[in-house]
């Protein structure tokens, strides 16, 4: 479930643009067979939606937003969700 105190504090400090962020990551979480997403994916997100890569770090990892794993990152929700579709 997102946490609208976590969402609310990084809107604050970041800006609305990061809300729009934040669900484009949650998007992107798609496209991978087991909906993580490794962290060098995020110069290409950066790059292809003219975004400073320092915004969407601190997106994933400063607002426990995101479950950080190892080489990849992963929205705990999203992955349970997806995994009971796909079975």
């Amino acid at each position: 479930m997102i946490d609208r105190h976590k969402i609310d504090t990084m809107i604050t400090e970041l800006g609305i643009e990061s809300y729009g962020i934040y669900w484009l990551i949650v998007e992107k979480f798609c496209l991978y067979g087991d909906y993580m997403m490794p962290y060098s994916a995020i110069p290409n997100l950066a790059r292809k939606y003219s975004t400073p890569q320092e915004k969407i770090n601190k997106i994933i990892n400063d607002y426990d937003l995101f479950i950080l794993h190892k080489d990849s990152f992963y929205h705990e929700d999203i992955k349970k969700e997806m995994e009971k579709k796909n079975i």
